[in-house]
């Protein structure tokens, strides 16, 4: 999930477009498994959020810039912490991470 959202265009994705480079059914399955991700890095770092998805993103209401969806915008410094463990590289894109997101990309309607 992380390389999909890196991946991403500006880091930038939604809920729908997170679900479909996971081969989840739906938006709501991508919600759960970040929320997940978000919870476990919040226990780990001891970090205390109202919405532990917070640690790994912000967020665009629906209509702000002229999205439909809630934009989901990865943190600077979660970019730079996956760039650090050598999850994904620098250029933005990895050869994993670019391949979810073309499958994710391909299935916008």
């Amino acid at each position: 999930m992380l390389r999909a959202h890196f991946a991403a265009p500006q880091h930038t994705l939604t809920a729908t477009e997170m679900a479909a480079a996971m081969n989840y059914a739906n938006y709501r399955s991508a919600n759960l498994q970040y929320g997940k991700v978000g919870s476990f890095l919040c226990e780990e770092f001891n970090i205390n959020l109202e919405f532990k998805v917070s640690v790994l993103c912000s967020f665009i209401n629906p209509g702000a810039q002229s999205n439909e969806h809630w934009l989901w915008v990865m943190r600077p410094q979660m970019a730079q912490a996956l760039c650090s463990l050598g999850w994904v590289q620098d250029a933005g894109r990895d050869d994993v991470a670019g391949e979810l997101w073309h499958r994710a990309a391909l299935r916008r309607p």
